[in-house]
């Protein structure tokens, strides 16, 4: 299957700021700015990954898993810093990469 990455993954990003504009919007800046820092973390494996579903050589359990092992890689230093509690910062990071998920599997 032939796949135009390039608007996946733009319409991801997008997708990704609006979630952190409206899901954290007292810390709106600090969520977008950690946000993008997430989908810049994880873009690489996130381009060969959804190349990988496209194709068929994973399914979209074995996407969704492997996509949410990077969750450890990433951290939140602007909410952090801005002082939100640890379990707001997970639920946070959970629910950008449940809105990459969705969006990509939903495209594919």
């Amino acid at each position: 299957m032939s796949i135009d990455i390039q608007t996946i993954i733009s319409t991801i990003e997008g997708k990704v700021v609006d979630y952190a504009k409206t899901n954290l919007t007292e810390l709106a800046t600090n969520a977008v700015s950690d946000a993008q820092g997430l989908f810049a973390t994880i873009k690489s494996n996130l381009v060969r990954r959804t190349q990988m579903l496209a194709e068929g050589q994973l399914t979209k359990d074995e996407f969704a898993g492997l996509l949410l092992a990077d969750a450890d890689l990433v951290q939140m230093d602007a909410l952090t810093q801005a002082g939100l509690a640890l379990a707001k910062i997970d639920a946070f990071k959970q629910g950008i990469f449940q809105v990459i998920i969705d969006s990509v599997t939903s495209m594919i």
